[in-house]
């Protein structure tokens, strides 16, 4: 039970992601009943639009379903190591998007600090769904 499983891994990074999501959908309700406007330039035409609802759903499972497959692809690759090089590129790649919601919510004080701390769920929930169903 102290070995990664290729279904150990897509579960947990499902039900991680999924709990994530779900959580963020919240958090992006309670933003906006705090104020946040969630509006961003929309793809192809610049005009602000607000962020659809479904999106921390889907930002938060999909991730945690690529995580889960570089953790796979480690795991054949990097053997013993795997788990801590996948925290480092989880790491990295949660500072890479931390300023992301500061650049694109603008004067949205309630959006970003919603949105960075959906980002911080989405990373949890990872990380959480992964190491608690991952080992087989």
């Amino acid at each position: 039970m102290s070995e990664f499983t290729t279904g150990g891994i897509f579960k947990g990074a499902a039900i991680g992601g999924a709990a994530a999501g779900i959580a963020n959908i919240i958090l992006y309700f309670i933003g906006g009943a705090a104020g946040a406007e969630y509006l961003m330039p929309q793809p192809g035409s610049g005009e602000l639009g607000a962020i659809p609802v479904p999106m921390p759903f889907m930002m938060s499972l999909v991730p945690s379903l690529l995580g889960g497959a570089v953790l796979v692809a480690l795991t054949k690759f990097a053997g013993e190591k795997a788990w801590t090089i996948f925290l480092a590129i989880m790491g990295l790649a949660f500072l890479m998007m931390a300023p992301g919601p500061v650049m694109q919510m603008g004067e949205d004080t309630t959006a970003i600090v919603v949105l960075e701390v959906m980002h911080v769920v989405a990373v949890l929930g990872t990380w959480f769904g992964i190491s608690r169903f991952g080992k087989g």
